[in-house]
């Protein structure tokens, strides 16, 4: 299983549909979107380390700036120094975006793992 294929799994339990780096333009709100920005092959002078860094993007959508608020929230609970699903995961930055009809909050996790 990949990391991507593990963080919808987990994701999914918040009972939202998550989508990979775009929402289709018909999908609802909330709704969660997820990119991955990076993957960082650690190494030592004996070889590589069982473990891969990958920073991963979540953005969190609701009808709402409340609701889209509440789910990173929720994400965030589920995810933040996470040690069941992943070796450890960690939250980088959060950017919340309000526009016209677009109440979204973004958060980068590095995750370590040794899923790829």
């Amino acid at each position: 299983m990949t990391i991507e294929e593990t963080l919808v799994n987990t994701l999914s339990e918040l009972g939202v549909k998550v989508f990979p780096l775009v929402k289709p333009i018909k999908e609802s709100f909330p709704c969660i979107v997820y990119q991955r920005i990076s993957t960082s092959i650690k190494r030592t002078l004996t070889g590589t380390v069982d473990l891969n860094r990958v920073r991963m993007q979540v953005a969190c959508f609701g009808n709402t700036y409340q609701e889209a608020k509440d789910l990173a929230n929720q994400v965030r609970n589920l995810l933040e120094a996470n040690t069941e699903i992943f070796e450890v995961s960690t939250l980088e930055n959060q950017v919340e975006n309000q526009e016209e009809n677009i109440n979204q909050i973004i958060l980068e996790f590095f995750i370590w793992s040794k899923l790829i």
